[in-house]
């Protein structure tokens, strides 16, 4: 099944697979602003959408951790 880019489906289908890619799977995590990176920037703000879902479907687990002085989000 194709899905068309810029969509909300494609922005979920990319960040899945951009945690596949980068095995952060169970302990390890990456920044929720860092899943971004790669997608055009046209419609960046769809990232955010698809990691909420993600977030409520229970397929991406979401903590906050300590980035240097500050936190922020993490997804795992």
């Amino acid at each position: 099944m194709t899905v068309k880019l810029g969509t909300l489906s494609h922005a979920k289908g990319f960040v899945i697979d951009k945690l596949r890619k980068q095995e952060r799977f169970g302990g390890t995590h990456v920044p929720v602003m860092f899943l971004s990176q790669g997608y055009p920037p046209k419609w960046r703000y769809l990232i955010t959408q698809a990691v909420d879902i993600l977030k409520s479907e229970g397929i991406v687990r979401i903590e906050k951790k300590r980035t240097g002085r500050d936190s922020a989000p993490h997804a795992t």
